[in-house]
């Protein structure tokens, strides 16, 4: 987002405190912003568990109060394509008047009208490997799997 000149970068989120992963990637994301110097404009943590409806009505309430945004990065692919169906819905271009990423590279995301600009991460690798873990009765560690960027046209 930062590299496509993307400044007015805002977040639409699920209950970040039960869905622990997603926190993470909020905490990073709100750092790495910080460390380019680019302010996090605002936040929309929906309470209800992550859905599309929930990124449609948590994009909705975000715009109402920011609709001056460039960007929006959204806690994964469902909440992000419930955001794309808002942009839809309201006339709003995707990506020239607002871009979109998700996270997790969920499939749907190839599909949508415009493909979806996501973070896909190796799930099945990552249950293989923490499987193995188990298996191997291996301490506790930290395993980096990597991700990769998927652009699509919606940043």
């Amino acid at each position: 987002m930062l590299a496509r000149g993307y400044r007015r970068i805002a977040y639409v989120g699920h209950n970040i405190k039960k869905d622990t992963r997603a926190g993470k990637r909020f905490v990073g994301f709100s750092a790495a912003l910080e460390a380019a110097g680019v302010p996090l404009v605002a936040t929309e943590i929906r309470d209800g568990r992550s859905s599309v409806g929930e990124g449609h009505a948590g994009l909705a309430a975000l715009m109402s109060r920011h609709a001056d945004l460039d960007a929006v990065y959204f806690s994964n692919d469902d909440m992000a394509i419930g955001g794309y169906f808002y942009c839809l819905s309201e006339g709003i271009s995707v990506p020239k008047g607002l871009a979109i990423v998700g996270y997790n590279g969920l499939d749907i995301c190839r599909y949508t009208p415009q493909a979806l600009t996501t973070v896909e991460t190796p799930r099945v690798k990552a249950g293989r490997v923490a499987a193995q873990l188990i298996l191997d009765d291996a301490p506790a560690q930290v395993v980096n799997l990597g991700f990769e960027l998927i652009e699509g046209a919606t940043a």
